[in-house]
């Protein structure tokens, strides 16, 4: 479904359809990696808020050409070079989508309204848990299982999961 058959939905439906694409399963999994990079480097919520904004944007632009360049080269955006990078924009937005929570995160850390710690780890718990929901729903939109999802929310966890504990070990 591009853009235009999207036009009608809700604003909720639109975050949803965002977030169930791997564009936004990768930015999840790039903004725990570079929380944890950052913040063993620098230590800081406002070193690792602007390290993720800087990479997250980079990562959608180089995200947003890749697509553009392919949906060109196979024809599909009728030769419209414009109508390619508009549609590669769109289906990309997932990743630009799931940085906002971590970011508002380290922010609030960064303005010491929370406490720096709290605010990196946070970020990461609330990434995980982003993980496992998209893995839970996607899930459910091809089985009836409990186990079939819950198989499915851990598996999409674990690869937030493993940032985190990682930053566990390195940070203690």
């Amino acid at each position: 479904m591009d853009a235009d058959a999207e036009a009608g939905l809700s604003p909720v439906r639109h975050f949803a359809r965002a977030l169930f694409t791997e564009d936004a399963i990768y930015g999840l999994i790039l903004v725990s990696g570079m929380i944890v990079i950052s913040a063993q480097v620098q230590g800081q919520p406002w070193a690792a808020f602007f390290t993720v904004l800087v990479t997250v944007v980079v990562f959608w632009i180089a995200h947003v050409y890749s697509q553009a360049l392919a949906l060109y080269a196979r024809h599909r955006a009728n030769h419209n070079l414009w109508r390619a990078i508009g549609d590669a924009m769109y289906k990309a937005r997932g990743m630009l989508v799931v940085s906002v929570p971590a970011l508002v995160l380290l922010l609030a850390g960064s303005a010491e309204v929370v406490d720096d710690e709290l605010a990196l780890t946070t970020a990461l718990v609330v990434n995980v848990v982003l993980l496992a929901l998209v893995g839970w729903i996607a899930v459910a939109r091809w089985s009836t299982s409990f186990w079939a999802r819950t198989g499915g929310a851990l598996l999409t966890a674990a690869f937030g999961l493993v940032l985190t504990v990682l930053k566990a070990f390195v940070h203690h």
